[in-house]
């Protein structure tokens, strides 16, 4: 009979063993390549160039989840070059192509949430282009986008606001230019507001864009409660949230969701291979 409960015993620990191994594992991670070059040439003339930037936190050890759905944005963009950064080699191309005031902005805050805010603003002002937030998985092609128009920003649905979860724009961007000016102000000076959107995020540019007379409403795209991101005119959606990132943690650094990043393994293909689909 003790033998018989000894039995038993192992092979519940065993179970428990095996259960808390497939769901509580860490997630495999990946590296990205810091540039995939588009795969199709475009002949559509737009005065926003044809070029997609990302930061993640690490490009040498991104988590699974995140990394499909990055390479699943770049396979539903074969026309447009992708430009992956980290927070590091970011910080190389910010003192390599802009002034020691925006370096030095850019070096005040340990934020990930702060910088890549402030990235985006630097990149578009500079080079122009489309800055996607890795928080979201595209769902419309961003050629289709420019055959549209050339300038992007996103409204927050029933608020006066602007969000940063995409923007489009032509370099030399009036609105995008002096929202970089003030969010380099207010990181080099710490004129910390009540919120991050404040300092570096889509109030700054709201505010800069409604001082010149440009309200949010005009905006041709925008963001409900859920965090889809729709065209204003038919309501087609343009992005939707990477789940993982509601398990951020207040300083904004990635923490991967285990459940979430397991469950994806069936959505990508990752049980056969890390290969990009």
């Amino acid at each position: 009979m003790l033998y018989n409960y000894l039995v038993i015993i192992l092979l519940n620990s065993v179970f428990i063993y095996l259960f808390f191994l497939q769901y509580f594992d860490y997630p495999p991670s990946c590296k990205l390549d810091p540039v995939y070059p588009p795969k199709i040439i475009s002949t559509l003339e737009s005065p926003c160039p044809k070029i997609v930037y990302q930061v993640v936190p690490d490009i040498n050890d991104v988590p699974s989840g995140l990394y499909n759905t990055i390479l699943h944005n770049i396979k539903m963009n074969p026309e447009f070059e992708y430009k992956i950064f980290d927070y590091n080699s970011a910080l190389e191309l910010l003192k390599q192509d802009f002034d020691s005031n925006v370096v030095d902005a850019y070096n005040s805050s340990n934020s990930n949430q702060l910088k890549s805010d402030y990235l985006k603003y630097a990149f578009i002002h500079k080079y122009g282009g489309i800055f996607l937030d890795i928080k979201y998985i595209c769902f419309y092609k961003f050629i289709d986008l420019l055959k549209y128009n050339n300038v992007f920003y996103v409204q927050k649905r029933r608020m006066n606001d602007l969000e940063l979860a995409l923007l489009v724009s032509h370099r030399d961007n009036y609105g995008v230019n002096k929202a970089f000016e003030k969010a380099t102000a207010n990181l080099k000076y710490k004129n910390y507001c009540n919120n991050a959107k404040e300092i570096t995020g889509g109030t700054v540019i709201h505010d800069e864009l409604a001082f010149i007379g440009y309200k949010a409403e005009y905006v041709k795209m925008f963001i409900d409660h859920h965090h889809i991101v729709r065209l204003k005119h038919n309501f087609h959606i343009v992005l939707k949230k990477y789940e993982t990132f509601n398990k951020e943690n207040e300083l904004y650094n990635l923490l991967p969701c285990i459940l979430d990043d397991y469950n994806k393994k069936i959505l990508y293909n990752e049980t056969k291979s890390l290969i990009p689909l």
